[in-house]
């Protein structure tokens, strides 16, 4: 199950990444005045390095059941909060949408 979500996580990633699709942002579905005009090149990054990292944690937890190594157990914990952390900080230095 965890190789299918990390299947996912990188999908969306890669979509992201490519700019298809909307961004994966609240800002993008709470302003729907702006939507076209905007540069929402900086919230595509944000979400996917975020899924980019979720893809990591789930690809660890996976390879951690299959191969019963703890260790990457627990670096799929560490990936999980660096997420968490990138996600707050690249929050606050994004651009305002006016």
């Amino acid at each position: 199950m965890d190789y299918i979500i990390a299947v996912v996580y990188f999908s969306i990633f890669m979509l992201e990444w490519f700019e298809k699709g909307v961004p994966i942002n609240d800002i993008y579905f709470t302003n729907p005045d702006r939507r076209a005009t905007a540069n929402w090149k900086p919230y595509y990054r944000q979400a996917a390095i975020v899924f980019l990292i979720l893809g990591l944690a789930h690809l660890s937890y996976g390879l951690s059941h299959s191969f019963n190594l703890n260790y990457l157990y627990i670096l799929g914990h560490i990936f999980i909060i660096l997420a968490i952390i990138y996600w707050f900080i690249s929050q606050v230095k994004l651009p305002d949408i006016e």
